[in-house]
């Protein structure tokens, strides 16, 4: 999943609420959005921000429930 900038009710929030420890990465090519994200996501230890073009940059995640990893 890709979200971009990190805001208020986004997917670390409530991924961390239903599962307290979730992982949570965002990607964004902008690197003004990165500094934004990565001071935002300060001080929760289980989300980062990184600098990438996801779509060239990362591995295809299959999806949930495949047995995947």
């Amino acid at each position: 999943m890709l979200s971009g900038l990190p805001t208020a009710g986004n997917t670390h929030e409530v991924a961390q609420a239903r599962h307290p420890g979730a992982k949570v990465v965002y990607v964004d090519y902008e690197p003004v959005a990165v500094a934004l994200g990565t001071r935002i996501l300060r001080d929760n230890p289980d989300a980062v921000m990184v600098e990438a073009d996801a779509p060239t940059s990362c591995p295809p995640v299959p999806p949930c429930g495949t047995g995947s990893t």
